[in-house]
């Protein structure tokens, strides 16, 4: 189809489906929503994070409704000038349309980079043109020895099973078909001078102060944000040594850290594709991780035996995990068992101990990458995590 400019459309007689939007029902939302989701699964809008434009939810369904009148006006207009046997040219190709909006983060006021990132809100890809997948390049990826999933299985599978509990497969080897990215090459003795695991050695004389139960599970915060604490606690890790100036922010940021966690780790995700779910899970890794790592510096400051239990109690990780469709392709296989192998290491952190260093690496090197998946970690807030992975 021919691409027409607003203007010509702006003739064309206009009904319900393609009028301003006000008054917008709940009905009318979920119809929107669904189309959202339409939109994300024949990636149409993968790089809509790169356009945002908008700082509310209110601007964001305003947005979406001016672009769905226009689709359905230009839907209309086509059905209008249809030849008498019903052909179209195929030739005319619909345009990648771009909208979004920028979420500003409460903490990231604080930080020296930009205080706004990308954030999207599409899910998994079905089969499209090749001239329209966004992923198309990924044919060209060695195989990852990934198993094809299950044709036609109508069930939900629940992230988090027995078969995950004893931790082995955060343990297991990574054979260099399982590693993209090269992972063996870092498996060895150094591993522990990895910035995504290193930990610093605390100076003679450091005396941690305690940490202060009673803020830990206070519910002050508004619009808490991990972030900030996250981004500090990387900067005292990758410190060869820990002074008591250093002890006593980390004990700081990670009191804070972990009130947030507590908070947001009670959530579940709004949607139930493999993408989001790696988001919930990403997000609680990274940070029990940065929490485990203070525990295995400030020992018994972190007053373990009296909130750990109340703190992993609330971790849901068991989220359900819905299969991929038959047109799926093979990012949502890979979003799926990625899922499975951060649960599987966060039942080793509830334990107060950190996984195999081996798969702490794989996870992060994974989760900020830019080689496989399309989730909220590719934004440009995880950049300094991307930079100490090499991952640019």
């Amino acid at each position: 189809m021919p691409l027409r400019s607003r203007e010509w459309l702006s003739g064309v007689t206009n009904r319900r489906l393609s009028q301003g939007g006000e008054g917008i029902d709940e009905d009318e939302l979920s119809v929107i929503e669904g189309c959202l989701d339409l939109e994300a699964d024949m990636g149409v809008l993968k790089d809509r994070a790169t356009s945002g434009s908008t700082n509310d939810s209110s601007d964001r369904v305003t947005e979406l409704v001016s672009m769905l009148s226009e689709a359905a006006a230009a839907k209309e207009s086509v059905e209008e000038r249809l030849p008498v046997g019903g052909e179209v040219d195929s030739s005319g190709q619909w345009l990648e349309g771009r909208t979004g909006f920028e979420y500003e983060d409460s903490d990231m006021r604080f930080l020296p980079t930009s205080s706004k990132q990308a954030f999207v809100e599409n899910g998994e890809f079905t089969d499209v043109t090749p001239a329209l997948d966004p992923d198309s390049w990924m044919d060209t990826i060695p195989s990852i020895n990934i198993p094809p999933a299950d044709q036609g299985i109508k069930e939900v599978i629940w992230v988090g099973g027995d078969e995950q509990k004893s931790g082995q497969a955060a343990a297991s080897p990574l054979s260099s078909r399982e590693s993209p990215f090269g992972l063996r090459d870092l498996l060895g003795p150094d591993i522990k001078n990895h910035p995504y695991v290193r930990l610093p050695v605390v100076e003679e004389g450091v005396v941690p102060r305690r940490l202060r139960i009673a803020v830990l599970f206070a519910r002050k915060q508004i619009r808490p944000s991990p972030h900030f604490c996250l981004l500090t606690l990387k900067n005292i890790y990758a410190q060869k040594t820990l002074d008591q100036k250093r002890a006593d922010i980390l004990v700081n940021a990670v009191e804070r850290l972990i009130s947030i966690t507590w908070i947001q780790s009670q959530r579940t995700p709004r949607r139930t594709a493999p993408r989001y779910i790696v988001e919930a899970l990403g997000n609680r890794f990274v940070a029990i991780d940065a929490i485990v790592c203070a525990i295995e510096l400030v020992g018994e400051h972190m007053e373990l035996p009296l909130w750990w239990g109340k703190f992993t109690a609330s971790f849901k990780t068991n989220f359900p995990l819905r299969p991929p469709g038959s047109r799926g392709g093979e990012l949502p296989q890979l979003h799926r068992n990625l899922a499975k192998r951060l649960v599987a290491a966060m039942d080793i952190y509830k334990q107060g101990r950190r996984p195999p260093l081996g798969e702490v690496y794989a996870l992060k090197k994974l989760l900020f990458g830019p080689e496989l998946g399309r989730h909220s970690f590719k934004e440009r807030k995880w950049d300094p995590w991307r930079r100490d992975g090499e991952c640019d």
